[in-house]
C-alpha cells in the first residue's frame, strides 16, 4: 500500500514483466523521437506506477527523470516545491495509475521544466 493512494502497486511476479516492458517502452519512445519532456515524463510516472523497490521509489523516479532531462539539456528544479505543488504532483500521480490518464502528470512536468528554464533565462538577464 502507499499512504494516501488508491492505487495498489503489483504483485511481486508481476514487476519484472512490467519493468521490461517499460524499458521496451522508452527504447521505442526514443526510436519514435518522441520529445524529451515527454519521455522524462514518462519515465517518472511508470517507475513510480510499478514501484519496484521497498522504499525510494519516488526518489529514484525523480533522479532517473532529471538524469534524463539533464542528458538532452533540460532541467528541472522542483515538482514539490511548496505544499500546492506538492499536492498537484500527488493529484497528477494519482489520475495517471487510478485513471490511465497520463496527460496531467505529463502537462505538470513540462510546466515545471519551462518555469525552471525561466528562472534560467532571468539570471542570465540579470
Amino acid at each position: 500500500m502507499i499512504a494516501g493512494s488508491r492505487h495498489i502497486p503489483l504483485q511481486p511476479y508481476l514487476v519484472e514483466p512490467q519493468m521490461e516492458k517499460f524499458i521496451i517502452d522508452y527504447k521505442a519512445m526514443e526510436t519514435d523521437g518522441t520529445h524529451p519532456i515527454i519521455i522524462a515524463a514518462f519515465l517518472h510516472d511508470k517507475l513510480v506506477e510499478i514501484h519496484p523497490f521497498i522504499d525510494g521509489n519516488g526518489r529514484i523516479s525523480r533522479l532517473l527523470m532529471n538524469l534524463y532531462l539533464l542528458s538532452k539539456g533540460f532541467t528541472i528544479t522542483s515538482l514539490k516545491a511548496d505544499n500546492e505543488a506538492k499536492q498537484a504532483y500527488y493529484n497528477a500521480l494519482e489520475t495517471s495509475h487510478t485513471e490511465s490518464n497520463a496527460e496531467p502528470f505529463r502537462l505538470l512536468v513540462a510546466k515545471a521544466v519551462c518555469q525552471s528554464m525561466e528562472k534560467y533565462l532571468k539570471i542570465i538577464e540579470w
